[in-house]
């Protein structure tokens, strides 16, 4: 993938797919997630997922690629009973069981993808 040649593709906002509810905002940016796929085009597997979560919100998923962390933007967040700050990274394993509450209300993403070779 290192060794294609650069592009440039434009993809509108109301392109990206997103799950709206009460408590939560996401935006599946890059890859597939929670049944919704990107349009966005990668040279590699690829993960980017952008959550908005109200205090007290949960969200509960399983690490299914080889490298998956979650930046905290805003906020502080409960993952799997350890409390985190905006600025933190949290690296999880491959079939992780990840339990999110937000603490505050909080921004973060969801990145990763399958490990270079």
């Amino acid at each position: 993938a290192e060794d294609c040649a650069p592009e440039f593709t434009h993809y509108n906002k109301k392109s990206i797919p997103q799950v709206s509810t009460d408590v939560s905002v996401i935006d599946v940016i890059v890859g597939k997630w929670m049944g919704l796929t990107s349009p966005v085009q990668t040279q590699s597997e690829t993960l980017f997922v952008n959550y908005s979560l109200k205090q007290s919100a949960n969200s509960d998923f399983k690490s299914e690629t080889n490298e998956l962390a979650v930046y905290i933007l805003e906020g502080q967040l409960n993952i799997n009973g350890t409390s985190y700050n905006a600025s933190n990274t949290v690296i999880f394993s491959e079939n992780s069981h990840i339990h999110i509450q937000a603490l505050t209300d909080c921004r973060f993403v969801v990145f990763g993808g399958k490990a270079f070779a």
